[in-house]
């Protein structure tokens, strides 16, 4: 729930700004429970069940481990960029360092990637790629291994959280990739197991 609300913050911090495959990767999947999405009610923090929404519902994820990059993704029920602004949490931890990759989305706007330490400050010069394909009703961001001080293994923890807006009325819709069942106020985010290459 932490980095949920961390990615709330980078969302409306970028609001401001924005007005070849190895052959031995490790992959990890995960389906995720359908009919998951919460509402945390803008100051309040009251959290509701909101399974009739599809838009932001994480039906899978993966995440692989090559030779020089971290590949993770998220599919979904329904991806659209109908709410305001769209964040993309992925949280990588290593036996090394942990990055946090939000990846910002709004309707005729192009997408803006984060990367941040742990304790919360930017991290430059990490090259991420991202990809929201709202065809294919996906997220994917390619993190150089680089970036994690080419780590021996990863554990990768995902989530979404559409913004209505940034008022105290507006409401936020969030979704944990690998957690089966609505998230709590203060339930931590769920990562893979240990992934290597």
């Amino acid at each position: 729930m932490r980095l949920i609300r961390s990615a709330v913050l980078v969302i409306a911090a970028s609001a401001v700004a924005l007005v070849p495959t190895a052959a031995h990767a490790k992959t990890y999947r995960h389906t995720d429970a359908t009919n998951d999405v919460v509402a945390l009610g803008g100051s309040s923090g009251t959290v509701t069940p909101q399974p009739d929404r599809a838009n932001g519902d994480i039906i899978g994820s993966s995440v692989r481990h090559t030779n020089r990059k971290i590949i993770a993704q998220m599919t979904f029920r329904d991806l659209a960029n109908a709410d305001g602004f769209n964040g993309y949490a992925f949280s990588i931890k290593s036996n090394k360092v942990r990055r946090d990759v939000t990846v910002v989305g709004a309707a005729g706007i192009p997408s803006q990637v984060v990367v941040t330490k742990a304790n919360g400050k930017k991290v430059s010069g990490c090259k991420v790629k991202r990809n929201i394909d709202l065809v294919a009703k996906s997220v994917t961001v390619k993190v150089p291994r680089k970036c994690l001080d080419n780590p021996k293994w990863v554990k990768v923890g995902m989530a979404t959280v559409f913004m209505t807006g940034f008022a105290p009325t507006d409401t936020q819709y969030a979704d944990d990739a690998q957690f089966s069942g609505p998230i709590q106020p203060k339930s931590p985010l769920t990562y893979s197991p240990k992934i290597r290459r």
